[in-house]
């Protein structure tokens, strides 16, 4: 009964502290509440009985939540007065530190909880913060001595794989990941750090074996999905590339990664699978570039209203003049050539010193065989700002030049 009234405890302080609160401010308070009843009636367990060790615990941890870590490092002290070397008190007191901003002292409690017979939590404790703390030396060393105690621990091991890598020995780093797999072959993290890694190294048989049984059974791998569907295209194996995308369709929750798919989907002929996923992207991040990509999408499908809409949301900023000239192309063909026009004259007068969007301007005027319009643009892009960067510039200019006949003068620029 007492796990559970502290666990409800627990659950209803974690539920204030994210975000915006659902409830009302009044349930907040009485959720804060109930946390310090809790913690009061804790306080007067342990007074009665200091050797109590689970109670203390308890009352530890529901400091943390109520975000006292003053309060609970007291506690933590208190205990370890009564039994210096029990580990799980040792924890917290180093928990406590770091969010006093104490790393190195937090540290040594870490270690020394690790060394007298700690739980995982505590070697992993003492990783971070030793890193942390730029003690590398002192973290490869405590992970050595946990893979020599618990030679069987596939997380000693795979802690001891990441060490050596980013110490630089990355043969020893591969022969640990490999044992990690001897002993654990569905090693999730060992999965992915070696099929991202022979991705890298362009060994696509390898990355593929490692990625294809990593997302069999965990499909929220972003990353690795992004880079296995790569690896499928590379060898021409569409059909699995695109199941593979339509399968991350709900299940992706990185921003870029999304994106990328997108990309990849519309690259293999599924505008329509690049849209959806598209879609998804802006219900959960609403910026220039992905309204500018949405764009592009809808256009794709032959969407032109919604893709209008799309353009016509980029703000101000290095985006805006590429997509008002794509809102300007969309405009035309849902035959609103005045509202085009407008936009286009507005950029024809003001000249903004953009080379992206010039060319995506320029570009839109050759299409429309105003090519007086866009060789004087050019020309007065250059007198305002002065020579552009890139071979981009001067091969639009070059395409002017041979529409309007002057074949030397495109070889020429």
């Amino acid at each position: 009964m007492r796990l559970a009234v502290l666990a409800a405890c627990i659950l209803a302080l974690a539920a204030c502290s994210q975000g915006p609160p659902v409830a009302s401010r009044e349930a907040a308070k009485s959720h804060a509440q109930a946390g310090m009843e809790e913690a009061a009636r804790l306080s007067e367990l342990v007074a009665k009985n200091p050797a109590d060790l689970e109670h203390r615990l308890d009352l530890i941890r529901i400091l943390e939540i109520l975000g006292d870590p003053d309060g609970a490092l007291r506690e933590a002290d208190n205990g370890l007065d009564i039994t210096p070397a029990e580990p799980r008190l040792m924890v917290f007191k180093a928990r406590q530190l770091i969010s006093l901003g104490w790393f190195d002292q937090a540290a040594d409690i870490a270690m020394a909880a690790a060394r007298g017979g700690g739980s995982v939590e505590a070697y992993l404790l003492s990783i971070q913060i030793l890193f942390r703390s730029e003690r590398e030396g002192e973290a490869l060393k405590l992970t050595r001595e946990w893979a020599q105690k618990e030679p069987q621990s596939a997380e000693a091991h795979y802690w001891l794989a990441r060490l050596l890598a980013e110490s630089g020995d990355e043969e020893g780093g591969l022969g640990e990941y490999r044992r990690v797999l001897e002993m654990d072959p569905a090693h999730q993290p060992t999965l992915s750090v070696l099929g991202l890694y022979y991705s890298g190294k362009g060994d696509d048989e390898a990355a593929t074996g490692y990625l294809e049984k990593l997302l069999a059974q965990n499909p929220h791998y972003d990353t690795e999905r992004a880079a296995l569907a790569e690896i499928y295209i590379e060898k021409g194996r569409k059909e699995e590339a695109l199941k593979l995308l339509r399968d991350g369709l709900q299940v992706v929750q990185k921003n870029e990664i999304i994106s990328n798919m997108a990309i990849m989907a519309s690259d293999l002929g599924d505008s329509g699978l690049g849209l959806r996923l598209m879609e998804r992207l802006i219900q959960k991040e609403q910026n220039d570039g992905n309204y500018m990509l949405l764009g592009v999408f809808y256009a794709r499908t032959g969407n032109q209203e919604k893709a209008a809409e799309s353009f016509a949301k980029v703000g101000p900023g290095g985006m805006k003049m590429t997509a008002d000239v794509n809102l300007a192309l969309t405009l035309d063909k849902l035959g609103r050539e005045k509202e085009a026009a407008a936009l286009i004259d507005k950029y024809l007068a003001e000249c903004p010193k953009d080379e992206d969007g010039t060319l995506e301007f320029i570009d839109y005027l050759r299409r429309r065989k105003e090519f007086e319009k866009a060789q004087g643009y050019l020309q007065k892009y250059i007198t305002l700002h002065g020579e552009a960067q890139g071979e981009k510039f001067y091969f639009s200019w070059g395409m002017i030049r041979d529409a309007m006949g002057d074949t030397a003068g495109a070889v020429q620029k």
